[in-house]
Order: C-alpha cells, then sequence, then structure tokens
C-alpha cells in the first residue's frame, strides 16, 4: 500500500516558517532541534513524544512548544485507521528577526536560567485554539497566505503564548529556545527505565553514538544496557504481577515491553517459570 503523506508549508525569508503535515501511522522517528524550535499543534492523531527528561502523551488538541534537542515521536496507529493532522511553527533566529523587523521581544534573550524541561505543554485555552481554528483556513486556502500574512501569524502566536503564561514557564522557555541541553547518561537511563525505548534511541537522546553509550553505559552500571535494563524491567513485572490484578498485556506495556510473547518468553528465562505460571501461585 501506496504510505499517505502530503505537507504544505510557507516560507520566511526563504525558510520554512509555518506548515500542515498529514500522513498515516504508525510512524516512529528520532527528531533533532539545533539552533531551532518548534510549536507543534495536534488537529488529529496521537503520540508519545519521548525527550531526555520527560514523556509527552499528546491527543488532538494539545500544542507543545520544542526546543534545540533531540526527541523521538512515535505516532500510534488509530483504532479507526484515520491519518494524522498537525500544524506547526518553526522558530529561528533568523525568522525572529525577519518577522519583528524592529526588535525580538526580550523574552527570547538568551537566559542564564537554563529550564529543566525541553517540551512544554501549552495550555488550552479559547484563544488559542480559535487561532488554529482560523490558521486552517489558510491551508486551504493557500493563495491567500502572503509572506506579510506569515509574519503576522507568527507574531501573534508568540504574543497569545505570552498572555497565557501564568506561571512564567513559557518565558523561560523562550529564553532557553536555541540552547542545545547535555544530560547526564544515567539520568536520562533512569527517566526511561520502563519506557519502551530502544537502545539507539536511548543514545540519541543523551546525544551519543550508540557505541559511544553502551561503552560509557558499561563503565557506569557494570554490565550491558541489554542486560541491566531487561532485568530490571522484569524484576518490576514481577512484582506488579504478584500484587496488582493488572493484565499481563498490560504489565508488559507498562514495563517497557511492547510484544507479550517477547516479554513471556524473556521472563521464563529469568525465573524459570511464565507470567501466568506466577499469577496462579498468588
Amino acid at each position: 500500500m501506496k504510505e499517505k503523506k502530503e505537507f504544505i508549508g510557507f516560507k520566511v525569508q526563504n525558510q520554512l516558517a509555518i506548515g500542515k503535515g498529514v500522513f498515516e501511522p504508525p510512524l516512529r522517528y528520532q527528531d533533532s532541534l539545533v539552533n531551532e524550535a518548534r510549536i507543534v499543534h495536534v488537529v488529529q492523531g496521537r503520540s508519545t513524544l519521548i525527550c531526555a527528561n520527560n514523556v509527552l502523551n499528546l491527543s488532538p488538541g494539545d500544542t507543545v512548544l520544542l526546543k534545540s534537542d533531540n526527541f523521538v515521536n512515535n505516532w500510534h496507529a488509530l483504532e479507526d485507521s484515520s491519518l494524522v493532522e498537525i500544524m506547526g511553527f518553526q522558530l529561528t533566529s533568523s525568522i525572529l528577526q525577519a518577522v519583528y523587523s524592529e526588535q525580538v521581544p526580550s523574552q527570547f534573550s538568551a537566559s542564564t536560567n537554563r529550564v529543566s524541561y525541553s517540551a512544554l505543554r501549552l495550555p488550552r485555552t479559547p484563544i488559542l485554539k480559535g487561532f488554529f481554528d482560523g490558521l486552517y483556513t489558510y491551508f486551504i486556502n493557500p493563495e491567500s497566505f502572503s509572506q506579510p500574512i506569515v509574519e503576522v501569524k507568527v507574531r501573534e502566536l508568540i504574543e497569545l503564548l505570552l498572555q497565557t503564561d501564568s506561571d512564567g514557564s513559557i518565558a523561560n522557555m523562550l529564553g532557553d529556545l536555541f540552547s542545545g541541553s547535555e544530560y547526564k547518561l544515567q539520568d536520562v537511563v533512569q527517566k526511561h527505565l520502563y519506557s519502551n525505548i530502544k537502545l539507539n534511541e536511548l543514545a540519541f537522546l543523551c546525544g551519543l553514538s550508540l557505541s559511544t553509550f553502551n561503552r560509557r553505559f558499561k563503565k557506569v552500571y557494570g554490565t550491558s544496557p541489554n542486560q541491566y535494563l531487561n532485568s530490571k524491567r522484569l524484576e518490576k513485572a514481577q512484582q506488579l504481577i504478584q500484587s496488582t490484578d493488572d493484565n499481563l498485556t498490560s504489565i508488559a506495556y507498562d514495563c517497557g515491553f511492547e510484544d507479550l510473547s517477547y516479554f513471556s518468553r524473556l521472563f521464563k528465562k529469568y525465573y524459570q517459570f511464565s507470567p501466568s505460571e506466577l499469577r496462579k501461585k498468588r
């Protein structure tokens, strides 16, 4: 079957600034933002956005601000086989300079206070919803979307975000928007100990090649990543099987295993009895 994929975008000074994408899930990919940031609004679809220090589950109507960093995005297949549809803004220093011909807002000035998050879910407000509903009209009538209007829409969205910034988290993010982040390997590993994530993705979130990640991991933990992660996940699964009535599929998923049969085989090899046999022993 041919993959369904559509994209329409509009530029500022020859740089993509606003776009709308439509594609068929499931789709899982790594995304590296260097000296750029994005604002993504989910029109339709569900995603698990994996950051080095956080995991966000996104659903229709959600809007997220992403600073310069590495991300793993997992768009899930939908029960009704519908397509994913998103609208997004790309922000770079040069786009901001073009959009704000006089002076870029002070909130974008480099801050000495580094934020501890690389993705921020924005508040759901009627005004923000109205903004994206109105923006959608331009994608239906792309001939009306001139560069001056694109610039106005970028400024309008930023102004709306600042107006909804009740706790200062958005302003803090804007001040650290284009600064790359560095993470301790241990922090990323412990954050995603029970996440459904591959080793190459863990390495990517740490900003390391897979070979460097494996070498540093063994130096820190004294064993290979697979051995360590599997043992921790199986130990948690054993505890959940004995202490809860959750079904085995849910337990496997909560412990970082997507394939129940693989989980069962690994569990039996580790404990010498299957998950279902352990459940019967309670």
